[in-house]
């Protein structure tokens, strides 16, 4: 492919008060964010099905998230703006886009379930674009039980070096 790879990472994000947000970020947020969430990063290891095995694997980082809610109804359809930098140990990564309100009362009302298809908007190096996408569970209300976080894939296209072949090897 003329010199040009793809990487795909995959990692969990869990809300997290010793991780707080980066009220700078969400300030320069392309749309007026009322929603701030800092978290920690894990990576996770998966059975030969493709179950997680480990859920709360080894941290790897941190993130910001910022979001713009205008019905706290949370309508299942709506699409609220979304931004989030992922500080990761290739880098830092930013993606902006917007999330999908799936549902709204699974297993009970007032948890938020979504999904988010984010473009990478800034990123290190070498990185040539890509996506982020997420499978995502908002607790607003703080329904005992759950949290909130995000299953992710990170996908993303860059120029190969002879550095950057080792270490994919």
């Amino acid at each position: 492919m003329n010199g040009i790879l793809l990487r795909v990472v995959q990692f969990r994000s869990v809300e997290d008060p010793g991780s707080p947000p980066d009220a700078a970020f969400c300030d320069a947020a392309p749309f007026q964010a009322n929603v701030r969430l800092g978290a920690s990063l894990y990576r996770h290891e998966v059975d030969r099905h493709g179950k997680v095995k480990q859920a709360d694997g080894r941290k790897i980082g941190t993130a910001t998230a910022c979001a713009r809610l205008t019905d706290p109804r949370f309508p299942v359809g709506a699409q609220p703006e979304f931004a989030v930098r992922f500080d990761l140990p290739e880098g830092s990564f930013t993606a902006v886009g917007a999330c999908t309100i799936a549902s709204n009362d699974v297993p009970e009302r007032g948890l938020i379930l979504a999904g988010c298809a984010l473009r990478l908007t800034a990123f290190p190096e070498g990185v040539l674009g890509g996506v982020a996408t997420s499978l995502s569970t908002f607790n607003p209300s703080g329904l005992p039980g759950f949290g909130t976080g995000s299953w992710w894939t990170l996908q993303y296209f860059y120029r190969s070096t002879s550095d950057s072949l080792e270490e994919d090897r």
